[in-house]
């Protein structure tokens, strides 16, 4: 052999650190309260429907996610949320929903869409957030907005939901301060 290639092993490996709460060393109250949030939003981005709920809660029981002492605790939180007529409305039959939906933005970030609802030309993107409001989360509704006109919806409107508080705020329809131009199929939907 006359040469031996080698490279620098760090350029090339890449290691993702799923276990976040396994190195946070946070107090146990705190641990819980983010498992919620966690587990909330993983219930609503795997629901179409309300009437969805309780097999959901099941199923996530069966993988392991969640105890048969937080089921019931989740299943109230989430008729909590249902009671309020907004938000049962998007989780209503007569909706084509999407949830989780990849959007790839220019310069190559990714970000999901939580929930996506459609009927015709109308959208509805809603957004779930387990913290306190910021600034940035009514930024990331209207890159969505734009993006869903600039794919020929007429309709659209964006909320977000503050589900520890159990809070819908309505982003109104504004431009995006930074320009970005955006792909029509980026989302894989067909018209």
């Amino acid at each position: 052999v006359t040469s031996y290639a080698s490279f620098r092993w760090r350029e090339k490996l890449v290691m993702r650190l799923t276990a976040t709460a396994f190195f946070d060393q946070s107090s146990k109250e705190q641990h819980e309260k983010i498992s919620y949030g966690i587990h909330i939003h993983t219930i609503l981005s795997r629901i179409s429907y309300a009437h969805e709920i309780p097999d959901t809660l099941d199923r996530i029981i069966l993988e392991g996610l969640i105890t048969h002492d937080q089921r019931e605790a989740l299943n109230t939180q989430l008729m909590e949320l249902m009671s309020n007529p907004q938000v049962a409305s998007w989780f209503d039959t007569g909706w084509d929903v999407r949830t989780e939906i990849p959007i790839l933005l220019p310069g190559g970030a990714e970000n999901r869409i939580d929930r996506l609802l459609l009927k015709g030309k109308k959208a509805i993107v809603v957004d779930f957030k387990t913290g306190e409001p910021v600034r940035s989360d009514q930024k990331q509704i209207l890159e969505y907005i734009d993006v869903l006109h600039k794919m020929n919806f007429t309709d659209v409107e964006g909320y977000l939901l503050y589900i520890k508080k159990g809070e819908v705020v309505s982003v109104p329809q504004g431009k995006v301060r930074s320009v970005k131009t955006r792909d029509e199929k980026q989302l894989g939907l067909e018209f």
